[in-house]
């Protein structure tokens, strides 16, 4: 598992390419690591507490890690047999945000992050995503901007779903 490659402070791209540990890709690749784990623990969140309404956004949520994942590969320099569609990806991100906003009242104003367990997670995965859209720009990755401004969308109206269908009352700022 442990190769001492790294010890210096440099890394390999996928194509083998050796760049500093504080690259802007390594950095991007780093932040879509983070958010797909804190994806992950949003998703074990939800598994523990399982309604009906919540399976559907599971199946969404794994979809959202694989896309991260297909992301942060592309970044990397990974020549991937497989390939998820751009457009694909942003219809399918956009209709799951439709879907959400359809159950929720009017937004108007910010909202304190919080409430259930699961709705503060979301909130977490939405302000992480906000820093993988920084740390992508940097790496040049702008043709993943779309969807990765959409998915932090999608977070933040998750959250409010969440938290709607669990009674709890968002604190408005």
């Amino acid at each position: 598992i442990y190769t001492k490659r790294g010890d210096s402070g440099f890394t390999h791209l996928s194509d083998g390419t050796e760049v500093s540990k504080n690259d802007c890709c390594i950095e991007a690749c780093g932040a879509l690591d983070e958010l797909n784990s804190h994806v992950g623990l949003l998703v074990a969140l939800l598994s523990e507490e399982s309604s009906r309404s919540q399976s559907a956004v599971i199946g969404q949520l794994h979809e959202v890690q694989r896309r991260l994942f297909v992301i942060g590969s592309a970044l990397s320099g990974a020549s991937l047999s497989v390939s998820l569609s751009d457009i694909e990806a942003l219809s399918a991100i956009e209709a799951a945000i439709d879907r959400l906003q359809s159950h929720l009242p009017p937004w108007c104003g910010f909202v304190l992050p919080g409430g259930c367990r699961s709705a503060a997670q979301a909130h977490v995965c939405r302000s992480v995503c906000r820093r993988v859209e920084r740390c992508v720009v940097s790496a040049g990755g702008e043709e993943y901007l779309s969807y990765l401004n959409r998915l932090s969308d999608f977070f933040f109206l998750l959250a409010l779903f969440l938290n709607q269908i669990k009674g709890f009352c968002e604190i408005k700022w």
